[in-house]
């Protein structure tokens, strides 16, 4: 599976306090397998920082992942045409 692309917004309560974008020219998950993308840098925080800080006793965040993958898959051989 290459993943080409992924977005996350995470909140409480609905209410969104951080936002990341990152895009992908090279990341594929194996079959049958792991990979890890690495740190994602440039977190927006966008209550800005100070406001952000109340949020950190609730101890949780929702979080709203989407993720772009291309799935490519090989041809299975057709047994009739041996």
């Amino acid at each position: 599976m290459h993943i080409a692309f992924v977005q996350v917004d995470s909140g409480v309560n609905g209410e969104t306090y951080a936002h990341f974008d990152q895009s992908f020219t090279g990341f594929t998950v194996p079959a049958k397998g792991t990979a890890n993308s690495g740190r994602f840098g440039n977190v927006l925080l966008t209550k800005g920082a100070l406001i952000s800080l109340g949020i950190i006793p609730v101890g949780h965040l929702d979080v709203f992942a989407v993720t772009t993958v291309m799935c490519v898959s090989s041809p299975i051989p057709d047994a009739r045409k041996r």
